[in-house]
Order: C-alpha cells, then structure tokens, then sequence
C-alpha cells in the first residue's frame, strides 16, 4: 500500500511543538569578541600612542620605548604554555576574569609609575598576562567547544575581535590622552575592560554547552562520532625501515 504521510508533531492534538532555545554559544562568542576589542586594541594597537607622551614626561626618546612591546611579547611566550594547561582544568570564565582584573590592574599601576622601571614591570608582568588571559587563546579554546559544524564560522567571527581592537581602540586612547593626559587614559581603558569584561563573563561564559543543559552548534542530540582510529604498537626497528617515515 501507499506509505503514509508524515505527522507532525504540531498536527497531533494536545502537543505543542518543542521550542528551540537559543544557543548560549553566541554570547559567549559575543564577550570573547568584546575582550578581544578591549584588550589586544589597547595593548598591541594604541600602544604607539603613549610613546611621545611618556617619553616627555620621563626625557626618554620615544624610538627607545618602541621595545616595550618587545617585552610584552617575550613575557606572553612564557606564559602562554602555563595557560594552556590552565584553560584545560580551571573554568575558562573565572580565568577571563582573572584577566580582565589583572589587565586593569597592571594599567593601573603603569598609569601611577613614578619611574619608566616600574612602568614597563607593570607592563611586561601584568598586562601581558590579562591579555593573554581575555585574548585569542581563551576565545579559540571556547569555540572549540561550543562549535563543531559552525567552528570555522565561529572561528572567523572570533578573529575579527582582535581587527576591531585595531580601528575602535586607537581613535578612544588618543582622545583620551587628549582629553585626560596618558595617565588618566590608561586609567580609562583599565576601567573600560573592568566594567564590560568582567560582569559579560560572569554572565555568558561556561567550558562547554552541556554546562548550560546545550549541545555543541545549538543542535538537539550529540554530534555523530566517526569511527575511533585504530591504534597498535610498532617497533622502531620495523619504523625505521618504512618508506614513509
């Protein structure tokens, strides 16, 4: 006989169809876009902008304070490692927070620097750890996560957060050092990652969408998982001797 036609659940009397919520993973995209903005804008962006101004302050050529970034860079690359063994056992949001505090805080101090010693420990020690901690690495271990089929999506949207650091942040840093001196700006955008970081954070972000009742990419059941690879011991001696090795 004819195949019967398909019921839908909205066409059985009594069951109202299931409602799809909204995945959470896009507002935890949306804050990692954000501290992205914030923190990499203000530190590898509108850094240039104070040179000439604390250069003054402190009778230092501006060309010689180009190198701080040198050493916000060497400091990065001894942390880094650290906080990927960190984003693998601690929850990333209290990590981002973390952060956001720390990067506030070494602005802080650098903003209160009696000296270009105590500016640039300020600098190397703590900036750099807050933003490695609100940067791309926390933001490309959470779209791990929270995307499988979107990863790539979520991914591009992810890295455009860093570029917008570049055209928003510059423009606000100088007409804060305009408006404010170059102490009272990096006292604003320590404030600015405290007060828009932190509580976005607090809010959206969790390790992985089962931790807010979701499945990865906002589906309704658990991605397929293909077939596990197989795995078995080969000596080196027979290693050694194959062609493709």
């Amino acid at each position: 006989g004819a195949a019967s036609p398909a019921v839908k659940r909205a066409d059985l009397p009594g069951l109202a169809p299931v409602a799809r919520r909204t995945f959470h993973g896009w507002r935890v995209l949306g804050v990692m876009f954000a501290a992205q903005t914030i923190t990499v804008g203000a530190t590898t962006y509108a850094f240039s902008l104070f040179l000439a101004p604390i250069g003054a302050e402190f009778g230092i050529d501006p060309k010689r304070l180009v190198h701080g970034t040198t050493g916000l860079l060497v400091a990065m690359m001894f942390v880094g490692p650290l906080l990927g063994v960190a984003l693998d056992r601690r929850s990333i949001r209290a990590l981002v927070i973390a952060g956001a505090l720390t990067f506030a805080a070494g602005f802080g101090l650098m903003a209160a620097s009696p000296s270009i010693l105590a500016l640039a420990a300020s600098y190397w020690l703590l900036v750099s750890v807050g933003a490695l901690l609100t940067g791309p690495v926390p933001a490309n271990k959470l779209v791990a996560s929270w995307f499988v089929r979107m990863r790539g999506r979520a991914l591009g949207i992810s890295s455009i957060g860093t570029s917008a650091g570049g055209v928003l942040i510059p423009p606000l840093a100088a007409w804060a050092i305009e408006a404010l001196g170059w102490r009272g700006a990096l006292l604003l955008l320590g404030g600015i990652a405290v007060v828009l970081i932190i509580p976005a954070a607090g809010w959206a972000i969790a390790n992985r969408p089962e931790d807010r009742g979701q499945m990865p990419d906002g589906d309704l059941s658990a991605p397929a998982v293909s077939d596990p690879i197989e795995m078995r011991r080969v000596p080196v001696s027979a290693l050694v001797r194959e062609r493709d090795y």
